[in-house]
Protein backbone atom coordinates (compact mmCIF):
# COMPACT_ATOMS: atom_id res chain seq x y z
CA UNK A 1 0.00 0.00 0.00
CA UNK A 2 1.59 3.73 -1.36
CA UNK A 3 1.69 6.15 1.00
CA UNK A 4 2.11 10.04 0.78
CA UNK A 5 4.78 12.00 3.06
CA UNK A 6 4.51 15.53 2.87
CA UNK A 7 8.04 16.71 4.24
CA UNK A 8 6.88 20.75 3.30
CA UNK A 9 5.58 21.34 6.60
CA UNK A 10 3.27 24.87 6.95
CA UNK A 11 6.31 26.68 8.67
CA UNK A 12 8.17 26.00 6.07
CA UNK A 13 5.78 27.73 3.03
CA UNK A 14 7.43 31.00 1.81
CA UNK A 15 5.22 33.96 3.00
CA UNK A 16 4.56 36.54 0.31
CA UNK A 17 4.53 40.10 2.07
CA UNK A 18 2.25 42.54 0.37
CA UNK A 19 1.81 46.21 0.27
CA UNK A 20 -1.06 46.47 2.28
CA UNK A 21 -2.95 49.94 2.72
CA UNK A 22 -1.48 50.92 6.04
CA UNK A 23 2.05 49.79 5.03
CA UNK A 24 1.84 52.09 2.29
CA UNK A 25 0.45 55.01 5.07
CA UNK A 26 3.06 54.65 6.87
CA UNK A 27 5.89 54.76 4.11
CA UNK A 28 4.16 58.01 2.88
CA UNK A 29 4.12 59.79 6.51
CA UNK A 30 7.75 58.80 6.99
CA UNK A 31 8.97 60.31 3.30
CA UNK A 32 6.88 63.58 4.27
CA UNK A 33 8.47 63.67 8.24
CA UNK A 34 11.66 63.50 6.17
CA UNK A 35 10.72 66.25 3.56
CA UNK A 36 9.62 68.55 6.20
CA UNK A 37 12.56 68.03 8.39
CA UNK A 38 15.18 68.86 5.47
CA UNK A 39 13.17 71.75 4.10
CA UNK A 40 12.71 73.28 8.15
CA UNK A 41 16.80 72.95 8.37
CA UNK A 42 17.53 74.36 4.98
CA UNK A 43 15.30 77.43 5.95
CA UNK A 44 17.02 77.74 9.36
CA UNK A 45 20.27 77.77 7.77
CA UNK A 46 19.13 80.59 5.57
CA UNK A 47 18.00 82.19 8.10
CA UNK A 48 21.48 82.79 9.91
CA UNK A 49 23.61 83.21 7.00
CA UNK A 50 21.34 85.89 6.12
CA UNK A 51 21.72 87.21 9.79
CA UNK A 52 25.24 87.00 9.29
CA UNK A 53 25.21 89.11 6.56
CA UNK A 54 23.50 91.98 7.83
CA UNK A 55 26.26 92.53 10.67
CA UNK A 56 28.60 92.11 8.43
CA UNK A 57 27.34 94.74 6.49
CA UNK A 58 26.25 97.20 9.55
CA UNK A 59 29.69 96.95 10.78
CA UNK A 60 30.94 97.73 6.74
CA UNK A 61 29.16 101.03 6.93
CA UNK A 62 30.40 101.90 10.85
CA UNK A 63 34.25 101.31 9.56
CA UNK A 64 33.33 102.94 5.93
CA UNK A 65 31.97 106.18 8.12
CA UNK A 66 34.95 106.26 10.14
CA UNK A 67 37.10 106.16 7.49
CA UNK A 68 35.19 109.49 5.88
CA UNK A 69 36.03 111.31 9.45
CA UNK A 70 39.02 109.91 9.46
CA UNK A 71 39.88 111.33 5.83
CA UNK A 72 38.30 114.71 6.50
CA UNK A 73 40.30 115.47 10.18
CA UNK A 74 43.21 114.68 7.81
CA UNK A 75 41.96 117.05 4.70
CA UNK A 76 41.47 119.92 7.52
CA UNK A 77 44.56 119.71 8.89
CA UNK A 78 48.42 118.63 9.07
CA UNK A 79 48.31 114.54 9.48
CA UNK A 80 49.90 113.34 12.43
CA UNK A 81 51.48 110.06 12.24
CA UNK A 82 49.09 108.45 14.90
CA UNK A 83 45.64 109.86 12.28
CA UNK A 84 47.84 108.19 9.30
CA UNK A 85 48.16 104.77 11.20
CA UNK A 86 44.07 104.83 12.10
CA UNK A 87 43.11 105.74 8.51
CA UNK A 88 45.30 102.89 7.18
CA UNK A 89 43.81 100.43 9.84
CA UNK A 90 40.28 101.34 8.97
CA UNK A 91 41.11 100.37 4.83
CA UNK A 92 42.32 97.13 6.38
CA UNK A 93 39.41 96.35 8.54
CA UNK A 94 37.11 97.49 5.58
CA UNK A 95 38.82 95.11 3.11
CA UNK A 96 38.35 92.21 5.38
CA UNK A 97 34.83 93.50 6.26
CA UNK A 98 34.21 93.22 2.27
CA UNK A 99 35.88 90.00 2.18
CA UNK A 100 33.98 88.21 4.28
CA UNK A 101 30.56 89.90 3.18
CA UNK A 102 31.24 88.31 -0.15
CA UNK A 103 31.85 85.07 1.74
CA UNK A 104 28.63 85.36 3.34
CA UNK A 105 26.55 86.62 0.48
CA UNK A 106 28.12 82.73 -1.99
CA UNK A 107 27.08 81.23 1.61
CA UNK A 108 23.42 82.39 1.16
CA UNK A 109 23.20 81.92 -2.78
CA UNK A 110 24.35 78.19 -2.20
CA UNK A 111 21.51 78.05 0.46
CA UNK A 112 18.69 78.28 -2.44
CA UNK A 113 16.66 75.24 -3.03
CA UNK A 114 14.87 73.59 -5.92
CA UNK A 115 11.85 74.72 -3.15
CA UNK A 116 12.42 77.97 -3.67
CA UNK A 117 12.40 78.26 -7.31
CA UNK A 118 9.50 76.46 -7.75
CA UNK A 119 7.74 78.80 -4.94
CA UNK A 120 8.98 81.62 -7.31
CA UNK A 121 7.71 80.15 -10.60
CA UNK A 122 4.11 79.37 -8.46
CA UNK A 123 4.07 83.50 -7.44
CA UNK A 124 4.83 84.25 -10.67
CA UNK A 125 1.90 82.13 -12.85
CA UNK A 126 0.47 83.93 -15.47
CA UNK A 127 -2.26 83.13 -17.51
CA UNK A 128 -1.25 81.88 -21.43
CA UNK A 129 2.15 81.00 -20.65
CA UNK A 130 3.46 78.05 -19.09
CA UNK A 131 6.97 76.16 -18.58
CA UNK A 132 7.42 72.89 -20.22
CA UNK A 133 11.09 72.34 -18.47
CA UNK A 134 13.06 74.02 -15.73
CA UNK A 135 16.48 73.64 -14.22
CA UNK A 136 18.36 74.76 -11.80
CA UNK A 137 22.51 74.30 -11.89
CA UNK A 138 25.90 75.82 -10.61
CA UNK A 139 25.54 77.82 -13.30
CA UNK A 140 22.08 79.17 -12.93
CA UNK A 141 18.95 78.56 -13.76
CA UNK A 142 17.33 77.97 -17.03
CA UNK A 143 14.03 78.03 -17.72
CA UNK A 144 11.90 76.83 -21.20
CA UNK A 145 8.02 76.63 -21.75
CA UNK A 146 5.53 78.08 -24.31
CA UNK A 147 2.78 80.81 -24.33
CA UNK A 148 -0.14 81.83 -26.57
CA UNK A 149 0.91 85.28 -27.34
CA UNK A 150 4.55 86.73 -27.73
CA UNK A 151 4.06 89.97 -25.33
CA UNK A 152 3.17 87.62 -22.38
CA UNK A 153 7.13 86.87 -21.99
CA UNK A 154 7.43 90.24 -20.74
CA UNK A 155 4.77 90.66 -18.57
CA UNK A 156 6.23 87.07 -16.77
CA UNK A 157 9.66 88.15 -16.73
CA UNK A 158 8.40 91.25 -14.77
CA UNK A 159 7.21 89.26 -12.17
CA UNK A 160 10.58 88.10 -11.46
CA UNK A 161 11.38 91.78 -9.76
CA UNK A 162 8.63 90.17 -7.41
CA UNK A 163 10.16 87.20 -5.98
CA UNK A 164 13.36 86.00 -3.86
CA UNK A 165 15.73 84.23 -6.15
CA UNK A 166 14.91 84.98 -9.83
CA UNK A 167 14.93 88.57 -8.76
CA UNK A 168 18.54 88.27 -8.47
CA UNK A 169 18.99 86.15 -11.86
CA UNK A 170 19.95 87.81 -15.22
CA UNK A 171 18.56 86.10 -17.82
CA UNK A 172 18.87 86.40 -21.73
CA UNK A 173 16.76 84.89 -24.43
CA UNK A 174 18.70 82.22 -26.16
CA UNK A 175 15.68 80.82 -27.90
CA UNK A 176 12.49 82.57 -29.36
CA UNK A 177 10.53 80.50 -31.69
CA UNK A 178 7.27 79.39 -32.99
CA UNK A 179 6.13 75.76 -33.30
CA UNK A 180 3.92 73.91 -35.86
CA UNK A 181 0.73 74.71 -33.25
CA UNK A 182 1.14 78.38 -33.63
CA UNK A 183 2.40 78.41 -29.73
CA UNK A 184 5.05 80.87 -29.09
CA UNK A 185 8.23 78.63 -27.35
CA UNK A 186 11.28 80.27 -25.54
CA UNK A 187 14.55 79.65 -23.52
CA UNK A 188 15.78 81.57 -20.79
CA UNK A 189 19.11 81.15 -19.40
CA UNK A 190 20.74 82.47 -16.14
CA UNK A 191 24.02 83.89 -16.92
CA UNK A 192 25.45 84.37 -13.53
CA UNK A 193 28.47 81.58 -13.73
CA UNK A 194 28.96 81.66 -9.68
CA UNK A 195 27.50 78.63 -8.15
CA UNK A 196 24.56 78.61 -6.47
CA UNK A 197 22.83 75.32 -6.22
CA UNK A 198 22.37 71.56 -6.56
CA UNK A 199 21.60 70.61 -10.13
CA UNK A 200 17.46 69.79 -10.50
CA UNK A 201 15.65 69.46 -13.34
CA UNK A 202 12.25 68.95 -13.91
CA UNK A 203 9.77 68.79 -16.65
CA UNK A 204 6.23 69.91 -16.61
CA UNK A 205 3.85 69.48 -19.68
CA UNK A 206 0.70 70.94 -18.59
CA UNK A 207 -0.59 74.72 -18.20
Amino acid sequence: MKQTVNLLRDELKPVVQTLTLPRLIIVAVVLLIVAVSASIYVGWQSDKVKQQLERVNQQLNQAQQQQQQQQQQLEQREPSQQLAERADQLDKEITAQRQLNTKLAEQQRQTNTPDELMQDLSNTNIEGLWLTEFSMTPAGVSLNGKAIKANLLPRWMKRFDQTELLSRSRFAVVDLDRNDKGEQTFSLTNQDTSETAPETSEREDSQ
